[in-house]
Protein backbone atom coordinates (compact mmCIF):
# COMPACT_ATOMS: atom_id res chain seq x y z
CA UNK A 1 0.00 0.00 0.00
CA UNK A 2 1.43 3.09 -0.74
CA UNK A 3 1.46 6.03 1.58
CA UNK A 4 -0.51 9.16 0.83
CA UNK A 5 -0.34 11.65 3.78
CA UNK A 6 2.38 12.47 6.80
CA UNK A 7 3.00 14.72 9.69
CA UNK A 8 5.21 16.26 12.04
CA UNK A 9 5.33 15.60 15.68
CA UNK A 10 7.49 17.66 18.15
CA UNK A 11 8.25 16.22 21.35
CA UNK A 12 10.05 17.59 24.41
CA UNK A 13 12.49 15.23 25.51
CA UNK A 14 13.23 15.93 28.82
CA UNK A 15 10.91 14.71 32.02
CA UNK A 16 10.14 18.54 32.92
CA UNK A 17 7.39 20.51 31.30
CA UNK A 18 9.33 23.79 30.21
CA UNK A 19 12.75 24.46 30.70
CA UNK A 20 14.28 26.51 33.19
CA UNK A 21 16.05 30.06 32.52
CA UNK A 22 19.29 29.58 32.00
CA UNK A 23 18.75 26.07 31.48
CA UNK A 24 18.74 24.15 27.90
CA UNK A 25 15.88 21.75 26.79
CA UNK A 26 15.75 18.64 24.36
CA UNK A 27 12.73 18.40 21.39
CA UNK A 28 12.39 15.70 18.94
CA UNK A 29 11.14 16.14 15.48
CA UNK A 30 9.26 12.95 14.07
CA UNK A 31 7.60 12.15 10.51
CA UNK A 32 4.74 10.25 11.10
CA UNK A 33 1.67 8.83 8.92
CA UNK A 34 -1.59 8.08 9.87
CA UNK A 35 -0.28 8.76 13.69
CA UNK A 36 2.70 6.48 13.70
CA UNK A 37 6.11 6.40 12.66
CA UNK A 38 6.92 4.43 9.48
CA UNK A 39 10.33 3.99 7.95
CA UNK A 40 11.16 6.49 5.36
CA UNK A 41 11.18 6.44 1.36
CA UNK A 42 14.24 4.98 0.08
CA UNK A 43 16.20 8.29 -0.46
CA UNK A 44 14.36 10.64 1.09
CA UNK A 45 16.79 12.65 3.93
CA UNK A 46 14.46 14.81 6.00
CA UNK A 47 15.82 18.43 7.04
CA UNK A 48 14.07 20.10 9.25
CA UNK A 49 14.05 23.72 9.91
CA UNK A 50 13.09 25.15 13.48
CA UNK A 51 11.93 28.60 14.62
CA UNK A 52 11.38 30.28 18.13
CA UNK A 53 9.29 32.71 19.03
CA UNK A 54 11.29 33.90 21.78
CA UNK A 55 14.04 35.44 19.73
CA UNK A 56 16.44 35.27 22.81
CA UNK A 57 16.24 31.36 22.86
CA UNK A 58 19.48 29.80 20.66
CA UNK A 59 18.48 26.67 18.73
CA UNK A 60 20.87 24.20 17.98
CA UNK A 61 19.80 21.65 15.61
CA UNK A 62 21.21 18.15 15.65
CA UNK A 63 23.11 16.91 12.31
CA UNK A 64 20.34 15.12 10.70
CA UNK A 65 17.61 17.99 12.19
CA UNK A 66 15.81 15.27 13.42
CA UNK A 67 15.89 16.98 16.71
CA UNK A 68 17.12 20.52 18.28
CA UNK A 69 18.86 21.75 22.05
CA UNK A 70 17.19 25.31 22.63
CA UNK A 71 18.77 27.53 25.33
CA UNK A 72 17.10 29.74 27.33
CA UNK A 73 19.33 32.77 28.17
CA UNK A 74 19.65 33.65 32.14
CA UNK A 75 18.24 36.68 31.40
CA UNK A 76 15.36 35.99 29.38
CA UNK A 77 11.61 37.78 30.76
CA UNK A 78 9.34 35.66 28.64
CA UNK A 79 7.22 32.87 30.59
CA UNK A 80 6.82 30.77 27.86
CA UNK A 81 7.46 30.29 23.48
CA UNK A 82 6.36 28.16 20.86
CA UNK A 83 8.63 26.37 18.79
CA UNK A 84 7.91 25.14 15.06
CA UNK A 85 9.38 22.39 13.21
CA UNK A 86 8.93 22.35 9.52
CA UNK A 87 9.83 19.87 6.97
CA UNK A 88 9.18 18.88 3.49
CA UNK A 89 7.85 15.15 3.65
CA UNK A 90 8.78 12.45 1.16
CA UNK A 91 5.82 13.60 -0.86
CA UNK A 92 6.31 17.03 -1.23
CA UNK A 93 4.25 18.73 0.87
CA UNK A 94 5.40 21.30 3.77
CA UNK A 95 4.50 19.89 6.83
CA UNK A 96 4.73 21.90 10.71
CA UNK A 97 4.07 20.65 14.41
CA UNK A 98 4.93 23.48 17.05
CA UNK A 99 4.54 23.26 20.67
CA UNK A 100 4.53 25.72 23.92
CA UNK A 101 7.41 25.49 25.90
CA UNK A 102 7.28 27.04 29.29
CA UNK A 103 9.92 29.01 30.46
CA UNK A 104 10.46 28.18 34.20
CA UNK A 105 11.90 30.60 36.59
CA UNK A 106 15.10 29.29 38.50
CA UNK A 107 14.36 27.80 42.38
CA UNK A 108 15.13 30.64 44.71
CA UNK A 109 18.55 30.61 46.69
CA UNK A 110 17.84 30.88 50.25
CA UNK A 111 19.81 34.24 51.64
CA UNK A 112 20.99 34.14 55.30
CA UNK A 113 21.82 37.37 57.71
CA UNK A 114 22.69 37.78 61.15
CA UNK A 115 20.89 40.43 63.41
CA UNK A 116 22.26 41.83 66.31
CA UNK A 117 20.45 43.32 68.76
CA UNK A 118 21.10 44.96 72.60
CA UNK A 119 19.04 42.94 75.22
CA UNK A 120 20.17 44.95 77.75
Amino acid sequence: KELTHYSLRLENTMAANGILVGATGSFAASILTNGSVVPLPAGYTPSVAYTASDSTVVLTPSTDTLSTTVEVPAGDIMTSFTLTATVVDPLGNTITDTITVPILPQPQTLVFSLNLTQTS
